[in-house]
């Protein structure tokens, strides 16, 4: 039954919440401080479902890499995020670059529902009051989320990027099959939750190594990137170095690489 049904999913959601600790060089070794003068840290509260790829060691630690990116005009730029899930990295992204927008994205629409959900319970006080910045803004004015295989929404909606980022799939789906199902809103959760780890044959060289998902990514983002715009991916060491530098390359990109880490899996 429907009651049934709705019980079930309100069992399987939770909450968890994300510490962001910005190290201050004012401060001691041990001190952190924090961005918002209204809080002792910087952490954010995130509901989860089943049906949304949970934060894990290696997206920590993509959201760690792209802290290495120092971008002193970071509030002039628009960003892209990928592959969203429940909006943490776009939210964390927003409180610590104050940006003029970050874009979102994800083909889950369960997953854009939970994200529009965690930028509220994140933008809002406990006593349900927006939280400004020095700005005058907050995190409502520079988030946005949206249903979005890759940058499509951003292609569609003539929408210009200075940043890019995406911690996205590289594993080929071992089930072809079900990639060619209808998605919708409706699917069952362990389909919708497979598409946070598995990619389909995008059609690319690439796709040999597990870097279809990504190589389509650039080939879009070059529609929408702005002169001088970067993209900032998660890549996994699997095909080499080689690899993964020449499918930047041959498509018109100079690489620099941010930040290189050893994560259990």
């Amino acid at each position: 039954c429907v009651s049934c049904r709705v019980w079930r999913l309100m069992l399987s959601i939770f909450l968890l919440t994300i510490h962001l600790w910005q190290k201050n060089p004012n401060c001691s070794d041990q001190t952190y401080c924090s961005k918002r003068k209204n809080r002792q840290s910087t952490k954010l509260t995130m509901m989860e479902i089943p049906s949304i790829f949970t934060p894990v060691d290696w997206s920590f630690a993509f959201y760690e890499g792209l802290n290495q990116h120092q971008d002193s005009t970071s509030r002039d730029k628009t960003y892209a995020e990928l592959g969203c899930g429940n909006g943490w990295i776009s939210i964390a992204l927003a409180e610590k670059l104050s940006p003029l927008k970050v874009y979102g994205l994800d083909i889950n629409p369960r997953a854009i529902k939970i994200a529009w959900i965690n930028l509220y319970l994140n933008a809002l006080d406990d006593n349900g009051l927006p939280v400004y910045d020095r700005e005058g803004k907050t995190l409502l004015d520079r988030v946005e989320f949206h249903e979005s295989d890759l940058l499509s929404y951003c292609i569609d909606n003539k929408i210009e990027l200075d940043c890019i980022v995406g911690c996205i799939p590289q594993i080929l789906n071992p089930n072809p099959e079900a990639i060619s199902k209808i998605m919708t809103e409706n699917s069952s959760e362990k389909f919708l939750y497979s598409l946070s780890n598995y990619c389909a044959l995008q059609g690319f060289f690439e796709d040999q190594f597990g870097l279809g998902l990504i190589a389509r990514a650039v080939e879009e983002g070059r529609a929408v990137i702005k002169p001088m715009g970067i993209m900032i991916f998660n890549i996994g060491g699997r095909p080499g170095q080689g690899v993964c530098e020449r499918l930047f390359l041959r498509r018109g990109f100079h690489i620099s690489k941010l930040w290189q880490t050893k994560i259990m899996q």
